[in-house]
């Protein structure tokens, strides 16, 4: 946990440089792959490598260090390109409209993944563990490493 903070941290703070060589856009597609790769590759990891745990945890975090100063910024542009199509600036309504499709992001992620635990809580199995493993990697709306994916005893 804290490892992957300090790789947020450096991420956030190298969001500037990275978006003078990749662009907003790029930027933010190419974090928000790189973290869910990371992410999935929890499902990989056995006991004895706990060093492949930490190496993605702080990959993890650095990927995802640009996506909250990259999404904010994204909004602002939206708001601008608004007002330069219809000459009214609109910026509460795009960034009250952002904050709601997170929330409702947000909402229906954590239905789906507690539809997908539910069903295959009573069948400990391999492929149970991926579909849960997937469920909270692919369908969360946040950044956070799923407990679902850590490796079992």
């Amino acid at each position: 946990m804290f490892w992957g903070t300090v790789g947020n941290i450096a991420g956030v703070l190298a969001t500037g440089w990275m978006t003078k060589y990749l662009g907003k856009r790029n930027l933010y597609i190419v974090s928000m792959i790189v973290n869910a790769i990371t992410t999935a590759a929890y499902f990989m990891a056995r006991p004895p490598i706990m060093a492949f745990l930490y190496a993605m945890n702080i990959i993890g975090g650095f990927a995802s260090g640009p996506v909250s100063p990259l999404i904010w910024a994204l909004y602002a542009d939206t708001a601008d390109y608004s007002e330069w199509k219809t000459g009214r600036r609109a910026t509460g309504l795009v960034f009250s409209a952002g904050t709601f499709a997170q929330k409702m992001a947000g909402r229906s992620a954590d239905r789906w993944r507690a539809i997908c635990w539910r069903t295959t809580a009573s069948r400990p199995t391999l492929c149970s563990r991926w579909a849960r493993c997937l469920a909270s990697a692919c369908l969360s709306a946040s950044s956070q490493r799923s407990p679902a994916c850590w490796p079992l005893p």
